[in-house]
């Protein structure tokens, strides 16, 4: 199995180090993702402007659920970057955006502009390689698509499942785990799916 490629729509030649606007949420995106988001704050309605003319990236960081209105708030360290693919404007000036996640970064620092809008200058992290699912590790997989069916928001959004890669599972499953911040920081941080399918193994009691 290939290992190490980047997300549809990155190219190879990402900048060690680069600016990224950033957009807390209280999901979690990881690479290979995608996510559904609401924007109404005028801060981010300029950033998603932005991208969308210049089909540039901005950064998803996790947030505490206690936060979301702060404008103050603590900004995590590791978050992932997202590109849009679709959108869809509702009343009273509410942007609809689909986002599809990149590689995940690190945050060297930020700084704050005019409206609020956090800018961080960013290190990617290496991606996960890719891994192929065991015949024992197929449980990890049918709960997954369980869930899917149950929430169809959320399994709608995945029409294209690579269910044979560990690595995109285990992405799947720490979207979606109720992980504390920290926790899911944490698995982002590692080199590989491994820790994150070691939890998912305790968890899902395989």
């Amino acid at each position: 199995m290939e290992s190490n490629l980047l997300p549809v729509g990155w190219t190879n030649r990402l900048k060690t180090q680069q600016l990224l606007p950033i957009f807390p949420f209280p999901a979690q995106l990881m690479p290979d993702g995608k996510l559904a988001l609401r924007i109404f704050e005028p801060r981010y309605l300029r950033m998603v402007k932005e991208c969308a003319q210049n089909r540039s990236a901005f950064g998803i960081v996790m947030m505490d659920c206690c936060e979301v209105y702060s404008r103050t708030m603590a900004v995590q360290p590791i978050g992932t970057s997202a590109k849009i693919i679709d959108f869809d404007q509702l009343e009273h000036n509410v942007l609809e955006i689909t986002v599809y996640g990149g590689p995940c970064f690190k945050i060297n620092e930020i700084k704050v502009e005019r409206d609020g809008l956090n800018i961080a200058n960013i290190e990617y992290i290496p991606l996960w390689p890719a891994q192929a699912l065991t015949k024992r590790e197929h449980y990890i997989a049918q709960q997954l698509c369980t869930i899917y069916e149950q929430y169809p928001k959320l399994g709608d959004l995945y029409t294209s499942r690579k269910l044979n890669n560990l690595t995109w599972l285990c992405q799947r499953w720490l979207e979606i785990l109720p992980l504390r911040v920290g926790q899911k920081q944490e698995l982002m941080a590692t080199d590989t799916c491994e820790r994150t399918h070691q939890l998912l193994t305790k968890l899902l009691q395989l």
